[in-house]
């Protein structure tokens, strides 16, 4: 299976937004950016049929628009 990637869009404090050119990551995903995969992102809203809003849990410090976010397909359980 083929992973869904994307791209930082946009960095406002711990507000993330990602640009996925195939699949939207569904509300609620975790996705995974940084380091090694260090930073987690759940998915707030899609803003349209490309670009997902999340918040980061972990300090977003280091990242840069362009850098790599990975969905693999898991929601955050509360």
């Amino acid at each position: 299976m083929k992973e869904n990637t994307g791209h930082i869009h946009s960095i406002r404090s711990s507000v993330i937004d990602a640009y996925f050119p195939e699949k939207l990551p569904d509300i609620n995903n975790l996705l995974k950016t940084g380091k090694d995969g260090r930073v987690a992102i759940e998915v707030m809203t899609h803003l349209d049929n490309s670009v997902v809003r999340g918040i980061s849990l972990h300090p977003p410090q280091g990242l840069a628009r362009g850098d790599r976010v990975i969905d693999p397909g898991r929601r955050h359980e509360w």
